[in-house]
């Protein structure tokens, strides 16, 4: 017996040690992981393939994140129609609300990706190149890259701009004294095409430096506070416009990509969330989507991401309204004018009861032969037509303005919401704002499952009378959205980087308003800012 045990013992180790071993799983190629968020473009939206997607769900992002899926799909050398989404730009930028000056230059390279456009994407070049911080003096850089002229700065003046604006420790920010990954690497992107330059090969080397310095042990950057994946995104799109492979020793921690750090946020379906463990993110899924792009292009030997060959034969994009149209190209609604609507109602009202009495008795000198009955009849009609006029409901705006919250049907919680423009109090321009710079004091809202700041701000603003400006909101996602203006105070109303951002619990959230969702006992505060939020810490 114990032969035998010893006998089998052997013949199982023999075995075991004869078993293959499993194949080491390997990470999708870029090519695989492209297609995967293809495929979960068209199973989310119920598009037969990328060309139903791209004709009946692109024009609909127009402003919130449908600009790069144009760039990158088009870079990729898809075959496909994109005049309904041209036709959904030109309508866009001949809007107002456009988000500032780097929100157009990246309609204008996306015009330079589906064609057409010229007029606009001259002007864009000569306009606002430089109009908005850092980030204006990058996106400008990559018009002048493809061929776009622009008067303020020749590309000389442009790189020397951009170089001298390097930090101590190499990298770049919009504001702040130490290297942002996602500005350093946009930057990188711009610089790329000039890495010939000695001057700006050394500022290349020092920004590269600080990336590998920020790059954490799984292969993945901290932006804001967050692990995510967007900036490991923007590290390779950069590399790939340098030409610098994914296993270059300076991009590699602990045997970890930047692929690996972003396959961490890659779901089962295809897309990306923001946050390990998180939800789909369209940020997220948008931005990997173009850094695999820029991966198969630059093995496939090609130029870099945003060195966009133009597409001749689409007809120019931005002709004049025609009228009766709207910013939307859709028809636009009747508007009240004249001087009767700048009354009271209680005096358009009386107006209106004058004006039928005058018509009754033009009636009855006009009608001298009319009999009793006659004369009855119009009164009848006259009262009737005062009764109506005295049954409408009007008001004035401020008593629809109730602060009657309405109640939700699944509340998880409560936050609350407070606007503030104290910053800018006793500026030149600001007679109209409240004088303690409070526009909306601390006030509670219900939230249900899934609800984001913007939606918070969107109801605060129906109950309140609060004026919003925002880009970025499409017909069905508010995921991008960008807030611009809030009662009359706007963006760059008080310098270049002024604007509006939020915190949540006394953090400024890296992700948009819209895509922020909350949690019970959340604290919202919208604020004013006169340095990109450095102001506020």
């Amino acid at each position: 017996m114990k032969r035998l045990l010893t006998v089998l013992l052997l013949l199982l180790l023999t075995l075991s040690l004869c078993l293959p071993v499993a194949a080491e799983q390997t990470s999708p190629t870029p090519t695989e992981i492209a297609d995967g968020i293809v495929a979960y473009l068209c199973e989310s939206t119920g598009a037969a393939d990328v060309q139903q997607w791209a004709s009946e769900t692109l024009p609909g992002m127009v402003g919130a994140g449908g600009e790069w899926y144009a760039i990158a799909l088009r870079q990729r050398g898809t075959e496909i129609d994109f005049s309904a989404y041209a036709a959904a730009l030109a309508a866009h930028v001949k809007g107002d609300a456009l988000g500032g000056a780097v929100a157009e230059q990246r309609f204008a390279l996306a015009l330079l990706a589906v064609g057409g456009g010229d007029h606009y994407v001259a002007q864009t070049a000569q306009t606002t190149v430089g109009a908005m911080g850092h980030m204006s003096l990058v996106y400008g850089l990559h018009l002048l890259n493809n061929g776009i002229p622009c008067d303020a700065y020749t590309t000389e003046q442009l790189l020397d701009a951009i170089v001298a604006a390097q930090l101590s420790d190499g990298g770049f920010a919009v504001s702040g004294s130490s290297a942002d990954p996602d500005v350093t690497a946009m930057t990188l992107q711009a610089l790329a095409p000039h890495r010939e330059n000695e001057t700006v090969a050394a500022a290349i080397d020092r920004a590269l430096a600080a990336l590998s310095a920020l790059q954490q042990p799984e292969g993945d950057f901290i932006s804001y506070g967050v692990p995510c994946p967007e900036s490991g995104a923007q590290v390779v799109v950069a590399l790939a416009a340098l030409g610098i492979p994914l296993d270059d020793a300076r991009f590699v921690k602990n045997d970890n990509t930047l692929i690996d750090g972003m396959l961490r946020y890659r779901l089962p379906d295809g897309s990306f969330s923001h946050i390990d463990g998180g939800e789909s993110n369209v940020t997220a899924t948008v931005q990997c989507f173009y850094a695999m792009v820029a991966l198969e292009r630059a093995e496939a030997g090609k130029s870099a991401l945003y060195d966009i060959e133009r597409t001749e034969g689409v007809p120019d994009l931005t002709l004049p309204e025609q009228e009766g149209e709207n910013a939307d190209g859709q028809a636009a609604p009747p508007q009240e004018s004249g001087w009767l609507s700048t009354l009271h109602p209680l005096v358009r009202i009386g107006v209106v009861l004058l004006a039928l009495v005058l018509v009754a008795w033009l009636v009855y000198v006009l009608c001298e032969r009319c009999t009793p009955k006659q004369l009855i009849s119009i009164l009848i009609v006259l009262l009737l037509v005062v009764a109506a006029v005295l049954l409408i409901d009007i008001k004035p705006a401020d008593e629809y303005y109730s602060g009657e919250h309405k109640q939700k049907d699944n509340p998880i919680g409560t936050v609350t919401l407070t606007v503030l423009c104290d910053t800018v109090i006793g500026r030149e321009g600001t007679d109209h704002l409240p004088e303690d710079g409070v526009i909306l004091k601390e006030t509670t809202f219900e939230i249900e499952q899934g609800e984001t700041v913007f939606d918070i701000l969107t109801e605060a603003a129906a109950v309140y009378g609060l004026r919003l400006n925002h880009t970025g909101v499409t017909a069905t996602s508010g995921a991008m959205a960008y807030i611009s203006g809030i009662n009359d105070l706007s963006e760059f109303d008080h310098g270049s980087l002024s604007g509006w951002t939020y915190l949540v619990n006394d953090q400024r959230p890296s992700i948009g308003c819209g895509e922020y969702v909350l949690a019970d006992g959340d604290r919202i505060v919208f604020r004013y800012s006169l340095e990109l939020g450095d102001d506020l810490r």
